[in-house]
């Protein structure tokens, strides 16, 4: 009777922490990218700046790319994610001097806001799978 009792508690020990990690799996946060995977290319523009830039999705869905100043000549690698849902989001340099872009893809093409650095300027950038 006391070895029953002993593997029921064990069993009923792995059954909540089975639960437990399965219950706090949040998938709405999962990257999901087979829609999204490849070689993308865009520009981007506003009142600050403008200029183009490309980035590649992996099939984990991190984003490797860069952005070139049509006003500086200057090229600045950046690194994001894109979501299951389509939503992307990339930064480049640090919160002083850099930039991020924040957006939506959808099938071939997408869109969003460029802000830069702390100043808050804000243009639009766009574009499309290559």
């Amino acid at each position: 009777m006391r070895n029953i009792m002993k593997n029921f508690k064990i069993l009923l020990l792995a059954l909540v922490g089975y639960l437990t990690v399965s219950c706090s799996l949040n998938y709405d946060d999962e990257i999901f990218v087979s829609d999204f995977q490849g070689e993308w290319i865009g520009t981007y523009s506003g009142s600050a700046d403008k200029g183009i830039w490309a980035m590649e999705i992996q099939a984990n869905g991190d984003v490797i790319g860069s952005v070139t100043s049509e006003l500086s000549k200057d090229t600045y690698e950046f690194y994001g994610t894109v979501k299951k849902n389509g939503n992307i989001s990339e930064i480049t340099g640090t919160s002083t001097n850099g930039a991020s872009f924040i957006g939506k893809m959808s099938g071939n093409t997408t869109e969003g806001i460029w802000t830069v650095g702390y100043s808050g300027l804000k243009s639009e950038w766009s574009g499309r799978r290559k």
